[in-house]
């Protein structure tokens, strides 16, 4: 049931940033695509294999959804998040942006808590709070840092 759960969610964030106007140009969206792939697999990685305050399941179906989840749905929902994100001028709307993304992304994780895919070992639920906060500032300054490369080289205006 979690592998078709997971496969539905993912199948769904790839159609949504699939059709969805984007606000970063397909340079940015490559880029930030791949460094949220980096960020996300180490930071899963460093929790449940060096550190071990994560215990995945056994089970293969419930695995291969946390790879779903690892993998697919949560670099695409970070991605409709920045793609939304550049689209929105006021200040007020990115605030409830980030913490609507925030939260869906702290539902997400303990709905693989609740079907037991992941089993917390000394780890605090509002750690996975200040890590995903964390990430998208780092993400962030990334995508800024390569936005200014892209115009300084004349690729972007």
């Amino acid at each position: 049931m979690e592998l078709l759960l997971l496969f539905n969610l993912s199948v769904v964030m790839i159609l949504t940033f699939t059709v969805m106007k984007k606000g970063l140009n397909p340079l940015e969206n490559i880029f930030m695509f791949m460094v949220l792939e980096f960020f996300i697999t180490s930071y899963f990685s460093i929790l449940y294999v060096n550190t071990k305050v994560w215990e995945l399941t056994n089970d293969v179906s419930g695995f291969i959804a946390f790879r779903l989840f690892e993998v697919i749905l949560l670099p695409f929902a970070y991605l409709i998040y920045f793609n939304l994100r550049s689209a929105i001028s006021k200040k007020l709307g990115r605030i409830v942006l980030l913490f609507v993304t925030v939260f869906i992304t702290l539902i997400l994780e303990k709905v693989l808590v609740i079907l037991g895919i992941i089993k917390y070992k000394n780890w605090e639920y509002y750690l996975s709070f200040l890590l995903i906060i964390v990430l998208m500032l780092v993400i962030q300054l990334l995508q800024v840092t390569y936005k200014k490369l892209l115009k300084k080289e004349g690729i972007w205006t």
